[in-house]
């Protein structure tokens, strides 16, 4: 299933980006927006479904939001952030159950607690370098 999602996303990447970003002109060039709108849908449906029937709601909805939140403070533009998103899950789910396996605790938690980890260390670097920034351009002044 995920190789058919994928291999829909790599051929439609193009359309899927023109109607994200400026569905107006998208449609202004010939576009299928609403089409494009339920394939999407469609696919991302299709995803959680499948992903929920084999490892649960919790572990699906928080790798659904968080490697995206936390990508959003690292990553520049669309496509880095989306990078970023997908190692940042990989990281989390290889380590979760490693973690888990080694501890003995759930695989799933064990997955979300790591995935929580890696956010708030991306929050506090992120805060770090922005108040060395300020300290750093207050001796300037």
């Amino acid at each position: 299933m995920a190789g058919a999602i994928l291999a829909i996303v790599i051929l439609l990447y193009r359309q899927f980006m023109y109607v994200a970003f400026d569905e107006e002109q998208a449609k202004v060039s010939g576009l299928s927006i609403t089409n494009l709108s339920y394939l999407f849908a469609v696919l991302a449906s299709v995803s959680v479904i499948v992903s929920m029937r084999l490892v649960g709601i919790l572990l699906v909805s928080s790798l659904i939001v968080i490697p995206n939140i936390t990508a959003l403070l690292l990553g520049k533009g669309f496509k880095k952030t989306a990078l970023i998103s997908v190692g940042i899950s990989i990281f989390s789910v290889v380590t979760g159950i490693i973690v888990s396996y080694a501890a003995n605790f759930p695989p799933s938690a064990t997955i979300v607690i790591v995935l929580i980890a890696v956010f708030l260390a991306t929050l506090a670097a992120k805060y770090s370098s922005k108040k060395k920034k300020q300290i750093v351009e207050a001796a300037r002044s």
